[in-house]
């Protein structure tokens, strides 16, 4: 579970998990219902909801599958559910993070969309605020999507960050899109993908190489080749 490595910064990410059993399994997974007896550690802390007829998180919960219903073009994936962390910071009040989640609902583009919010502050090393959104706009019945949501997310982070003195942090991206495909590809195909060779055999002294000529030359005594093509340069 990636929130429970010690993190010193703020983080914020999406949480795939548990959107696809709908707002009744978020409420139970979120609030640990219908689970044997669990140490106090493992209780919720606080909740809250936004744009619903109500403050009960089961009764929200209904709201959300009544409004799910007004879209029966989209059946699945219509369920939201990020998780914000100060990391080594405690979380701040009542007030504070009520805030905390329009800031990032509205960063989002949900301000608009039943929320509901929870906080979990002793299971893990450090406290958790849910947000867990349903996609359909209750006003128009039309479902309603986030692009670039990393971003977004940083950018809600940042802005929490500077308002509440919490400890600031980047918010960059560990991999690249490339870096990822190399992964999957090496991962699939038990082989080490090229991107990763040339940063492994040439990666420090292309760093330090002070012309072109020195680029070519490094690649070279590895039998690589960079030449140039219509849209950019291919290695061979």
């Amino acid at each position: 579970d990636f929130f429970r490595l010690p993190v010193e910064g703020m983080i914020a990410r999406r949480f795939e998990n548990h959107t696809a059993s709908g707002a009744h399994g978020a409420v139970q997974y979120l609030l640990y219902v219908n689970k044997p007896p669990l140490p106090e550690n493992y209780r919720a802390g606080e909740v809250w909801t936004l744009n619903c007829g109500t403050q009960s998180p089961k009764l929200a919960a209904t709201e959300m599958e009544v409004v799910n219903k007004l879209n029966s073009r989209a059946r699945t994936d219509n369920f939201y559910h990020y998780v914000i962390s100060p990391g080594e910071s405690a979380l701040p009040d009542s007030k504070a993070m009520h805030e905390i989640e329009r800031i990032f609902a509205k960063t989002l583009g949900f301000d608009n969309l039943l929320t509901l919010g929870v906080t979990h502050e002793k299971r893990t090393p450090h406290p958790q605020l849910h947000g867990f959104v349903l996609w359909i706009d209750p006003e128009t019945g039309k479902k309603a999507r986030t692009s670039w949501d990393f971003e977004k997310l940083a950018r809600a982070s940042m802005e929490v960050e500077q308002r509440y003195g919490l400890r600031i942090d980047n918010h960059q991206k560990v991999h690249s899109k490339g870096e990822r495909l190399a992964r999957d590809i090496e991962k699939h195909s038990g082989l080490e993908a090229f991107r990763p060779y040339i940063d492994r055999v040439c990666g420090p002294a292309l760093l330090s190489a002070p012309s072109w000529e020195a680029v070519h030359e490094i690649l070279r005594e590895k039998s690589l080749n960079l030449r140039r093509q219509p849209t950019g340069h291919a290695s061979e």
